[in-house]
């Protein structure tokens, strides 16, 4: 299946979780192709920086692990 870059973006789930008590909160998502799972991007005082971390992480996988789904936006 190839899909542009952003699409691929959009559908992937990005939480915050943290795991356990006295922890740092982090951003994590899986890849949908190869259910490998990022979950390190510490959140620190901005939620939405962690998350669009988190998407930049995601846009860098699926360039240099999965070429072959993404095709390129017009």
């Amino acid at each position: 299946m190839k899909k542009p870059l952003s699409q691929w973006c959009d559908e992937t789930k990005i939480t915050i979780e943290q795991r356990n008590p006295g922890q740092d909160r982090v951003a994590v998502w899986t890849c949908p192709l190869c259910q490998y799972a990022l979950s390190g991007i510490k959140v620190g005082t901005s939620e939405m920086g962690a998350i669009a971390l988190a998407r930049m992480t995601m846009e860098e996988h699926m360039t240099s692990k999965h070429p072959q789904h993404v095709v390129t936006e017009n």
